[in-house]
C-alpha cells in the first residue's frame, strides 16, 4: 500500500496543471461554503443571542397554565425571600408581570400591552433605556408609564398627560389607573411601538391587584453555566405547581424562521456541490482517458489491474485531501479574522439595530465541525467519482489501449 501511494503522489506532479485545477475546484467549493455557512451560523447565533439576552431569558419560570393561557389570573408568587431561595450562582432573574388593558385619552382609546418591569434589571436585560425618544426612565417608586411612540401619535398625547387605564385584575377585579406620562419610546417594530406601556412593578401589581406576584420570570445566565444542570437545579428549587420553559419553547417562530432560512442555504450549496462534483467527475474522466495507453502498457507488462485501479484512486484521495485541508485551513482563518472584527453594518439597518440594543455588526462563526462537514460532502462526493476509474480500469483491453 505505501509503494502504491508513493507512485500514486508521483503520477500527481507528471501534469501539475491537472493536479492543480482538481485541488483548486475543492478548495474554492470549500472555502464558498465555508464562509456562507460561517456567515449564516453566525447571525443566527446573533439573533438568538439577543432574543434570549434582552427579552426572553435563557429560562423562564410560569405558573404552569400560563403558557397556555396568559391571562393574570395564571401568575406566580414572587417576591425577594423567593428570590433568594432560588438563587444560583452564575444567574440573574428577571421578573415580567404582562397584562393587556384599554387605554383612553379624550376621545382616543386603543388595546394595550401593560409590561409592569422591574425597572433596574429590565435595563439590564433589554437596555430598552436605548429606545427612550422623550422624557426620562422610570424608577422604581413612579405612579407614571412610558409608552411607545407610535401609541402617542395615535393618542396625540405628550409628556405629562394622564392616560386612563381600563383592565381586570386579580379574579375579575376591576382594574382602573390614571397615569402621567413620563415618557416615550420608539420600539423598531411597529406592531409592538403602536401598543406598548412600561409601568414600573409595584405600579403594575396595584393596578391589577396583585401582592408580590408576577406573569412570569426570566432566568439569564453566564455562558459559563451549563443550560441542562440549571434547568435541573431550578426544577428542586421551585414548587411543582411552576414550570420551566426554555427560550426555544417560547420562540417556535424564531427557530422556524432560521431553519427556512438554513434550507435556502442548504439549496444553494447543493447547488454548488453539483457543479463541482460534475467539474471533478470531468477531470477525473480526463485523467483517465488521457493515460488509457500508459494504463494499457502497465497491464501488458504485468500489472494487476486491482493494484492499478487502487493507484489512481489514491491518486484522486490525494488530491481531494489536498483540496480539503487547504480550504478548511484558509476558511478558518478567515472566519477566525471576522469571528474578531465583524462587518459593521450601516443605513437603515445600523439604525435599527441600535434602537432594539442589538450590535449593529454582521457576526460569524467559525465553529470546526461546521467546516469539516463541507470537506465530508466533497469527500464523499470523491468516493463515488471514484467508481469510475476502478470500472474504467476492469474493463480496459490492453491491446487497444496500446495502440491509442
Amino acid at each position: 500500500m505505501r509503494n502504491e501511494i508513493r507512485i500514486a503522489w508521483r503520477n500527481l506532479w507528471r501534469n501539475k496543471r491537472r493536479t492543480w485545477t482538481m485541488i483548486s475546484s475543492m478548495f474554492f467549493g470549500v472555502l464558498i461554503c465555508s464562509f456562507m455557512t460561517g456567515m449564516q451560523e453566525g447571525m443566527y447565533s446573533s439573533m438568538i443571542n439577543n432574543t434570549v439576552d434582552k427579552y426572553l431569558g435563557y429560562y423562564q419560570i410560569q405558573e404552569e397554565h400560563y403558557w397556555e393561557d396568559k391571562t393574570i389570573n395564571n401568575s406566580m408568587p414572587f417576591d425577594n425571600q423567593l428570590l433568594q431561595s432560588w438563587s444560583v450562582s452564575g444567574t440573574t432573574f428577571v421578573p415580567k408581570l404582562d397584562t393587556y388593558a384599554l387605554v383612553a385619552f379624550e376621545e382616543k382609546s386603543r388595546p394595550v400591552l401593560v409590561k409592569g418591569i422591574d425597572v433596574i434589571k429590565e435595563i439590564q436585560m433589554s437596555h430598552f433605556d436605548a429606545q427612550l425618544k422623550e422624557g426620562e426612565m422610570l424608577n422604581a417608586k413612579d405612579q407614571s408609564v412610558i409608552i411607545g411612540s407610535a401609541l402617542a401619535k395615535y393618542l396625540h398625547v405628550s409628556l405629562g398627560d394622564s392616560l386612563v387605564f381600563l383592565g381586570q385584575g386579580y379574579h375579575g377585579q376591576s382594574a382602573t389607573a390614571l397615569l402621567p406620562i413620563k415618557g416615550i419610546v420608539k420600539d423598531p417594530i411597529p406592531s409592538v411601538d403602536k401598543r406598548l406601556v412600561y409601568m414600573p412593578m409595584a405600579t403594575a401589581q396595584e393596578f391589577l391587584s396583585v401582592t408580590n406576584r408576577v406573569s412570569s420570570v426570566a432566568v439569564l445566565k453566564k455562558d459559563s453555566v451549563d443550560g441542562v444542570l440549571l434547568k435541573d437545579e431550578l426544577r428542586s428549587k421551585i414548587p411543582n405547581s411552576l414550570v420551566v420553559k426554555k427560550w426555544n419553547e417560547l420562540q417556535p417562530e424564531l427557530i422556524q424562521q432560521i431553519e427556512g432560512d438554513r434550507v435556502g442555504g442548504d439549496v444553494f450549496k447543493i447547488i454548488l456541490f453539483i457543479v463541482i462534483g460534475f467539474g471533478l467527475l470531468g477531470t477525473v474522466t480526463m485523467m483517465v482517458a488521457e493515460r488509457k495507453r500508459e494504463l494499457g502498457i502497465m497491464l501488458a507488462v504485468g500489472m494487476a489491474r486491482k493494484k492499478l485501479a487502487r493507484i489512481l484512486i489514491y491518486e484522486s484521495f490525494i488530491m481531494t485531501f489536498i483540496g480539503v485541508s487547504i480550504g478548511t485551513f484558509i476558511s478558518y482563518i478567515i472566519l477566525s479574522y471576522f469571528v474578531q472584527n465583524p462587518i459593521p453594518l450601516t443605513g437603515e439597518m445600523r439604525v435599527m439595530l441600535l434602537e432594539m440594543g442589538w450590535e449593529p455588526v454582521m457576526n460569524f462563526s467559525n465553529d470546526i465541525l461546521m467546516l469539516v462537514k463541507q470537506g465530508v460532502v466533497l469527500v464523499v462526493m470523491m468516493v463515488f467519482i471514484s467508481i469510475y476509474p476502478w470500472v474504467s480500469v476492469m474493463r480496459l483491453k490492453e491491446n487497444l489501449a496500446v495502440r491509442e
